[in-house]
């Protein structure tokens, strides 16, 4: 969605995502060696990848609206976290719901899921607009990220 200022846009996004949890082969019934196998290892990776962004991200200063992120965090591992980076600027609110179960037999899921809660919630940023953009700059943009999305 974009507000605009003058000659200027302000871009602003609304962001789901369901991680759906960590994906257990043998609970599931998938053969490993099947697609559905190959998806499921790969959501894992990508929330193990998201997790530990998080505990990175941590760790360092707090993050001002619109600063350069820090180039020693592994955004480019997962499509996770290519997708969220934005969300994580100082240009934006974010929060997270994190759901688990009591059941034993799925203590394993509920354990990843705490620890990726509890990355989250050490996280700290100072909040602030989003810069404004000039139109021109921003179609400029838009389309050669169209045109390389084409390729």
């Amino acid at each position: 969605m974009y507000t605009k200022v003058g000659e200027k846009v302000q871009v602003n996004y609304l962001k789901f995502m369901d991680m759906a949890g960590s994906e257990r082969l043998d609970k599931a019934g998938v053969d490993p060696m099947s697609m559905l196998g190959f998806q499921a290892c790969y959501i894992n990776f990508s929330i193990t990848t998201f997790t530990r962004v998080l505990e990175q991200m941590s760790r360092m200063k707090p993050v001002t609206g619109g600063q350069d992120l820090d180039k020693t965090i592994s955004w480019k591992e997962s499509t996770i976290t290519k997708m969220m980076k934005s969300c994580f600027d100082g240009t934006a609110f974010s929060s997270f719901l994190v759901c688990i179960s009591t059941a034993e037999k799925n203590s394993g899921e509920s354990y990843h899921a705490m620890k990726f809660g509890h990355a989250a919630s050490k996280l700290k940023s100072n909040v602030t607009k989003p810069k404004l953009i000039g139109i021109k700059t921003k179609i400029r943009d838009q389309t050669a990220e169209l045109a390389k999305i084409e390729k």
